[in-house]
């Protein structure tokens, strides 16, 4: 677990495709709340030792399963830390059987996270989560910003889907989406960029630790303008 800033924390997990050619690398990121608890949000597997060093910042008072695929380890992490609240995306439960104990879109109850669901049905549902402490956009796959791609099919994978060595939105994600949504997306991605935050965090990929609304902005240039 490796600290990103005074209340962050990032925990690198990489998933490998059959066949060895493509890596995802992720992450997990851990949030210090206002009431000094913490909250994972993307978990990944937990072991021993990183439950050991997650709890010596505090208690684990919230696991967040952000949208409809990054949910492998969501309940693992719940029975590793049954006493917090696991929150899913929409549509999860009915996915793939898991058992949230709220959805995200409903108030969350600490200062520190405003959840800011974004047009991305039905594909993703994804939610991403404005840590105000620490002025941190964290998002999941709206955009990636993978820069040192791992396996040797990943450069032509990012390449083809528009993400070759900078950060963007996958042009993949266009036929996934009904044309409502699609063209709502991006208003809503440019709307992100009005708030006020400065450091980008991606589920894959670098972080981006000033200048996030900018970057964000120009990953996001090509959608629909409304």
């Amino acid at each position: 677990m490796n600290q990103i800033t005074d209340g962050m924390w990032e925990t690198p997990n990489e998933v490998w495709m059959p066949g060895g050619g493509v890596c995802f690398e992720g992450r997990m990121t851990t949030m210090r709340l206002a009431d000094g608890s913490l909250l994972l949000h993307s978990p990944v597997p937990i072991d021993d030792a990183l439950a050991e060093t997650i709890t010596a910042q505090g208690e684990v008072s919230h696991i967040v399963a952000p949208n409809l695929v990054h949910h492998l380890f969501a309940a693992a992490a719940k029975e590793r830390f049954p006493h917090a609240t696991l929150w899913a995306a929409p549509g999860l439960a009915e996915k793939v059987g898991l058992s949230p104990d709220a959805v995200l879109g409903e108030e969350f109850p600490d200062d520190a996270i405003e959840t800011l669901p974004v047009p991305t049905r039905p594909h993703l549902n994804e939610t991403v989560l404005l840590h105000h402490p620490s002025r941190s956009m964290v998002v999941t796959d709206l955009v990636f910003n993978i820069q040192e791609p791992k396996g040797w099919a990943m450069p032509l994978l990012l390449w083809m889907i528009g993400c070759s060595g900078e950060l963007a939105v996958s042009r993949s994600m266009k036929f996934h989406f009904a044309k409502d949504d699609w063209d709502a997306l991006g208003p809503a991605s440019r709307a992100l960029c009005e708030l006020d935050w400065d450091r980008l965090v991606m589920g894959h990929g670098q972080i981006v630790e000033t200048g996030g609304r900018d970057a964000l902005r120009g990953g996001v240039a090509w959608l629909p303008e409304s």
